[in-house]
């Protein structure tokens, strides 16, 4: 968390692309612990920085393929698990 930054806790926002839940800066921007549920099926559970998945998180594909690692500005970052 960054100092002096003020986070709200959104119960269920909707994006052209699916649906999140978890904690919006004051901007409005995805920032912090939250779940992307897309609406192709995958899902993203993990931090968020600025609207962008950055730390660690998970990235489970609608396939069933899952990454568990770092990520970098909105990109996975490195093998993960």
């Amino acid at each position: 968390m960054h100092v002096g930054t003020k986070f709200r806790i959104i119960y269920s926002y909707s994006y052209p692309v699916g649906a999140y839940d978890g904690a919006m800066n004051e901007q409005g921007q995805r920032h912090g612990y939250g779940v992307m549920k897309y609406t192709n099926g995958d899902v993203y559970e993990g931090m968020w920085e600025t609207d962008k998945k950055h730390g660690l998180g998970k990235q489970i594909h609608r396939n069933g393929d899952i990454y568990e690692g770092e990520f970098v500005h909105g990109r996975k970052h490195g093998k993960g698990k």
